[in-house]
């Protein structure tokens, strides 16, 4: 791939990810400013609700308060993901990892800057309660089916070469 082609590539990216950061932020402080904590909000009846939750651990509050934990782990997989962006040379491949770097940079900004992550989102799925999550985390599950799609994809093509 040319230099300039691949800087380009690059580039769109970093946009992308700052586009992911500004509309994870700002959804967030809008849910803040307009919320109280733990007020819900009804979207879909018995289904879906706009639920403000400050989240201190992961999914299901694992790990609460591990924020030293947190941090360490979010700059080793930033630093895995930048590397695998910069090392393949697949677009699906670097779509997901751009999605995967929003979505983690969405969250450590919570966690550095208040201690927890904004968590918004809250889903009842067949009578069952699902973990209230946000934008970020949306982002960063669809940028590993996205990777993965791109991966097998990718393997496919190699092996009927």
């Amino acid at each position: 791939m040319k230099i300039k082609a691949r800087n380009s590539q690059i580039l769109i990216s970093i946009c992308a990810v700052i586009l992911l950061l500004l509309i994870d932020q700002l959804v967030k402080s809008f849910i803040t400013i307009n919320m109280d904590l733990h007020q819900q909000l009804t979207v879909i009846k018995d289904f879906f609700w706009i639920r403000l939750v400050h989240n201190p651990g992961a999914a299901f509050s694992i790990l609460e308060g591990e924020i030293t934990f947190f941090i360490i782990a979010t700059i080793i997989a930033l630093v895995v993901f930048s590397f695998m962006f910069l090392t393949t040379k697949d677009n699906i491949n670097q779509i997901g990892l751009t999605m995967m770097i929003g979505g983690t940079l969405g969250n450590a900004i919570d966690r550095l800057r208040l201690g927890y992550v904004i968590d918004y989102l809250d889903f009842n799925l067949f009578g069952y309660p699902f973990p209230v999550f946000n934008f970020a985390d949306i982002m960063l599950t669809l940028g590993v089916v996205v990777l993965c799609f791109g991966m097998i994809r990718e393997y496919m093509v190699e092996k009927d070469g």
